[in-house]
């Protein structure tokens, strides 16, 4: 038996672990509590003990999708809230300099939460310096028709104060990070007793460094069908793309399949010319317009033409597969006939993505949602 594990390769999760029942027919997880070697890490003893006293019942959770997010006192916002509309495609309008990339950096926040790492990479103060209160933020997903409210705060960058999530109007988990009293539904987390008392003993020595959410997923082990098996994996997919004309991230030698994937995405975007990749000692490693004379792409193309080969490699080099895209500035380089291509893109390779793409401009296609903020 060992914890939930993740294949990057294959955007996977797996994991062993045994189910009982008990006389009801609910599912009743199992509790595993793993000894690890301090200095190496290496499991050198595992106990599996059973529990009936306490369970919630878990069905398989299929679809899972963000409903709404609001951020306090995050940066420049008192308090901005949006509700997401369409389940793929969403335009968020704002007037420039209101906060949109802020917007998009608290909502990707949840995943410092989760995995222990700034998805921006920023240092700077989030904190609304005009406010004394702590920074909050709360998630709410749709799970199956279930409602799943994840939220938590901060008094600076990378320290809790609280955290919480309610399922279906129901606390499964209050956490006061300052004297640390504890709520948790044993068995929506599917943990005992003991390792509440291990958990909390960390989590009082990391002095909210470290989300109780984070623990469980790094010491417990989940059924993949699980509700926090699919929260996790939905946060993991959440990804930002700041689309821009920098290219150099771009690698230079691609395949077969990925020319093809590329040229396919420039033509449905009107571009009439083909792109190959040379390798040898006769020319550098290099993107070419095709042609009996190699001219390199990205030393002739436009900076709308590096935006759309941003935008098509930041998602391809993302991750396989995507829950939630927040697109900062979709139309900065793009006229809006070409916004209009781009999006179609997005709405029809990518169906089962929900997309937010912030735009400065009140002109939007009719496919799709226009959003603004509640500030």
């Amino acid at each position: 038996m060992e914890r939930l594990n993740y294949d990057e390769e294959f955007d996977i999760l797996y994991g062993s672990w045994t189910d009982t029942s008990n006389s009801f027919g609910n599912q009743v997880t199992d509790s595993v509590t793993l000894t690890r070697d301090l200095s190496s890490g290496a499991v050198i003893g595992v106990t599996i003990e059973g529990y009936s006293d306490y369970f919630f019942e878990q069905k398989a959770a299929k679809k899972i999708e963000l409903k709404s997010f609001t951020a306090k006192n995050y940066k420049n916002f008192g308090t901005a809230k949006f509700s997401v509309e369409s389940p793929n495609l969403n335009l968020l309008y704002s007037e420039t300099g209101t906060g949109k990339t802020n917007f998009g950096e608290a909502l990707m926040d949840i995943k410092n939460v989760f995995f222990g790492y700034n998805a921006y990479g920023t240092k700077e103060n989030i904190k609304n310096i005009y406010s004394f209160a702590d920074i909050g933020f709360n998630y709410e997903f749709v799970i199956d028709g279930h409602i799943l409210k994840y939220c938590y705060a901060k008094n600076s960058n990378n320290q809790l104060s609280y955290e919480g999530l309610i399922y279906d109007g129901k606390t499964m988990l209050h956490v006061d990070f300052l004297a640390l009293p504890m709520v948790v539904n044993e068995g929506f987390f599917g943990i005992d007793k003991k390792m509440i008392v291990e958990c909390v003993d960390h989590l009082h020595k990391s002095y909210g460094n470290q989300s109780f959410v984070q623990w469980i997923l790094e010491n417990t082990s989940f059924n993949p069908n699980s509700i926090m098996a699919n929260l996790y994996m939905f946060v993991r997919r959440m990804n930002s793309i700041t689309v821009s004309p920098n290219v150099d991230f771009i690698p230079a030698l691609l395949d077969q399949d990925e020319i093809e994937g590329f040229n396919n995405f420039l033509k449905g975007q009107g571009y009439t010319q083909s792109i190959c990749s040379h390798f040898g000692m006769d020319k550098p490693t290099k993107l070419y317009i095709e042609g009996e004379i190699s001219i390199p792409f990205f030393e002739t193309a436009s900076d709308g033409e590096k935006a759309l080969s941003n935008l098509y490699f930041e998602l391809h080099r993302k991750a396989k597969k995507h829950s939630l895209v927040y697109i900062d500035d979709i139309d900065k380089y793009f006229d809006p006939s070409l916004t209009k291509r781009a999006l179609e893109y997005l709405r029809y390779v990518y169906s089962d993505t929900t997309f937010i793409a912030t735009s400065s401009s009140e002109s939007a296609p009719d496919f799709a949602t226009v959003l603004q903020f509640e500030l």
